[in-house]
C-alpha cells in the first residue's frame, strides 16, 4: 500500500516538474539523491524589478518542489518503519 503511495507522490512530483517545465534551468528535483537542486546563480542574475512575474513563478515552483519532496520523504520513512517492523517480526 505504501509503495503505491510513494509511486503516487513521485508522479505528483513529475506533474509539478511538467507544469513548470520552462523553469527547470532554475531548479529541479534530483530523484537519485532526493534533493532539490537550485541554480542560485541563474536566479540571482534575474533583475527582480523587471522580472517580478518570473521570480514569483520560480518561488512558487520551488515551494511546490519542496512540498512534494516532503511528502515523498514521509512515504519513504513510512516504508522504512514497515520494513523494520517486518524484520522484527521475523
Amino acid at each position: 500500500m505504501h509503495e503505491g503511495l510513494l509511486e503516487g507522490r513521485k508522479r505528483q512530483m513529475s506533474d509539478v516538474e511538467k507544469k513548470y517545465k520552462d523553469l527547470e534551468k532554475y531548479a529541479r528535483y534530483n530523484e537519485e539523491t532526493g534533493t532539490i537542486e537550485i541554480d542560485w546563480e541563474k536566479i540571482n542574475e534575474l533583475d527582480g524589478s523587471t522580472r517580478e512575474k518570473l521570480t514569483s513563478r520560480i518561488e512558487e515552483y520551488i515551494a511546490a518542489l519542496e512540498e512534494q519532496q516532503e511528502l515523498i520523504e514521509e512515504e519513504e520513512d513510512s516504508l522504512a518503519e514497515i520494513e523494520n517492523m517486518l524484520y522484527e517480526i521475523r
